[in-house]
């Protein structure tokens, strides 16, 4: 979805940072403005990166994916072969330019450090290097060896910094809002995620969870699959949308801008991951029928020794200056 709105920036679309606010402001920009010929272009992308990334890799971290996307455009544009792309990508991200890094960390999701990734992106001319008339590799296999130590510290350190200035972030927003609350969280009473977020005539029930390397499983032909990191696995929280009522209801967490969290056995809380999933729970949107139900999923990735099957799952949901932590099981 990030690469979506940076590929429609280009074409004038105007953005303040690529962050879940912004994200939710443009998926409601978007509807009913994404033609056909978009589409077509974004399966194309998608084709070329299949043909280019045949196999996982490793050291490529999900944070840069949006830029990839918008890299294979511009390799697609100089009609850049999908091996070669391939290979600048995997220099490229193994050697970060500075100018990268110093749009990397605190506030990364803000439009004038995205663009500055951007910029630095651009100004590898050596991707040009891919086209037909120059050779395979920006390092040969000497070359790369040698600066290949130096570098990946170097990307780790920055890498490392990013996600603890997050974090901080986080905790440090959450904490300015229990205190503005009062820690109101300890006397809501309300245990239905739905009556919650206002889902009047809905309600919301838990049906186990699962762990996978993969989601959904054995579905490598589906354009998005949530796959875990290396050492990790996925936990996929199975919870049920019911109307209960005699009318049609909608279903639209979407647009509650609610904010999940997961805990296992009373352990710390888990960001959910964002996904594209039409059944993703956090941003399901749909019409459920008199009587009917609807199949949900939350996802968060754990390391594998936390994979076990927990006495209780609590769900920590932040919505409109209320926080609520409601028992699932």
């Amino acid at each position: 979805m990030q690469a979506m709105l940076l590929l429609e920036a280009r074409k004038g679309y105007d953005y303040k940072g690529i962050s879940m606010a912004d994200l939710t402001l443009f998926c409601k920009w978007i509807r009913n403005r994404y033609d056909e010929d978009d589409q077509k272009t974004m399966e194309d992308l998608l084709e070329y990166l299949s043909d280019a990334f045949t196999e996982r890799v490793k050291s490529l971290r999900k944070t840069s994916i949006p830029m990839v996307i918008v890299l294979s455009k511009l390799a697609m544009e100089v009609n850049v072969v999908p091996e070669d792309f391939h290979d600048f990508i995997i220099n490229y991200f193994n050697s970060y330019p500075a100018d990268y890094i110093e749009n990397m960390g605190s506030g990364n999701v803000k439009r004038s450090k995205t663009e500055g990734r951007l910029v630095a992106n651009y100004a590898a001319a050596a991707l040009l290097k891919y086209d037909s008339g120059y050779q395979s590799r920006l390092l040969n296999d000497e070359q790369l060896e040698k600066e290949e130590a130096v570098q990946n510290e170097i990307r780790k350190k920055a890498e490392e910094m990013a996600d603890l200035e997050k974090e901080k972030e986080l905790q440090k927003e959450e904490k300015e809002l229990l205190t503005k609350t009062e820690k109101r969280e300890e006397s809501v009473a309300v245990t239905d995620p739905a009556e919650f977020l206002g889902l009047d005539g809905l309600s919301v029930s838990f049906n186990g969870v699962e762990f996978a390397d993969q989601y959904p499983e054995g579905e490598d032909d589906l354009y998005f699959v949530a796959n875990a990191s290396e050492g990790c696995k996925l936990a996929v929280l199975h919870l049920t949308i019911l109307n209960h009522t005699s009318e049609v209801k909608s279903a639209d967490i979407f647009d509650t801008n609610a904010y999940f969290k997961v805990s296992f056995d009373g352990e710390n809380y888990h960001r959910i991951m964002s996904t594209l999933f039409a059944w993703d729970f956090s941003v399901y949107n749909e019409q459920i029928q008199p009587g009917e139900s609807a199949d949900t999923v939350i996802l968060l990735e754990l390391p594998e020794e936390e994979c076990v099957n927990p006495d209780t799952v609590i769900l920590y949901i932040r919505y409109q200056n209320e926080i609520l932590k409601t028992r699932l099981k």
